[in-house]
């Protein structure tokens, strides 16, 4: 899946909290929300990469995460919204039939370590949001990764 996919009725909802008098209801922002996701093996580094857009495009930076070798972060400069995730395939000793299932656990596992190492909770809902719609839409993103 080389094209967009776009996404439409996420659960936008990150916290919810009945104290019986008061309810409060916290959402992500509009510009936290990505408006599509795709998946694709680039062709100059060979890497399987994810990638979300937003409404607003910006600048993105690595986020460099310590005894991970097969996943690569790349964030919002300014937002942290997460933007991008290259997985090296080459590197997972896997078998072709067990590839998309290993990688679907590093990516999963590499946001699960994000969310730790970002402090600003803020963020969370993002990278949250990211994982799911990594695992609603896995069949379509990691297409390229399961032979024919």
């Amino acid at each position: 899946m080389s094209g967009w996919q776009r996404l439409e009725g996420l659960d936008t909802q990150v916290a919810n909290r009945d104290d019986g008098s008061v309810k409060i209801r916290l959402f992500l922002s509009p510009f936290d929300i990505p408006e599509a996701v795709r998946g694709y093996r680039d062709a100059k580094s060979g890497k399987f990469r994810i990638e979300f857009k937003y409404v607003s495009e910006e600048e993105e930076r690595v986020l460099e995460q310590p005894g991970n070798e097969y996943i690569s972060l790349f964030v919002g400069k300014n937002s942290g919204r997460l933007l991008r995730i290259d997985v090296d395939v080459n590197s997972l000793k896997t078998s072709s039939v067990q590839l998309e299932m290993a990688a679907l656990e590093k990516v999963e596992d590499a946001i699960d370590e994000l969310n730790r190492l970002v402090p600003d909770v803020r963020k969370h809902g993002n990278y949250d949001l990211a994982k799911k719609v990594i695992a609603s839409n896995k069949d379509e993103l990691f297409e390229e990764l399961v032979p024919a």
